[in-house]
């Protein structure tokens, strides 16, 4: 009996090195999958950014003013500059009887205290143009979390 020409497999080096390589993996990928917290602070900026666009949309719809106000923890659109009268998220069917807000806070998993948001408070008429133009910026506590920034246009409200 002699040797087999031409055989395939993976000899012990190739195994071990593929490990190896999947080992390294495995201890940088999946704490950082795990953890959550950067997903939810990009999911708190989109639902933020949203928010803001969504306030323009309803401002032109209805050919009203409406109020968006951010604060360290929050982001709200409202009829009014109190904000004593909020805009009714089109999500939730409960909006219709008031019991739902549209605020970012509500819906928010990730602990206030891990971000930080510079604070805005501006208008969008009923053409949909906001009374000044602003850049809200959010910092987050999570480790490599990057600083995104919320833009709005002066001149034609585009938010990007």
């Amino acid at each position: 009996m002699g040797a087999r020409a031409g055989s395939s497999g993976f000899t012990l080096v190739e195994m071990i090195v593929t490990l190896v390589v999947i080992g390294i993996l495995a201890a940088v990928a999946i704490p950082r999958l795990v953890s959550g917290d950067a997903f939810s602070s990009r999911s708190f900026f989109d639902e933020s950014r949203s928010i803001i666009r969504y306030a323009q949309k309803v401002a032109i719809a209805q050919r009203r003013q409406v109020f968006v106000n951010v604060t360290a923890t929050r982001v709200e659109a409202c009829y009014d500059a109190a904000c004593a009268t909020r805009v009714p998220s089109p999500v939730d069917a409960a909006d219709a009887q008031g019991a739902h807000t549209d605020s970012t806070e509500a819906r928010w998993k990730l602990d206030p205290g891990r971000i930080a948001m510079s604070t805005a408070n501006f208008n969008f008429n009923g053409l949909g143009q906001p009374s000044a133009g602003a850049v809200i910026t959010f910092t987050s506590a999570v480790a490599n979390d990057p600083v995104r920034a919320i833009n709005v246009v002066a001149q034609t409200g585009y938010v990007y």
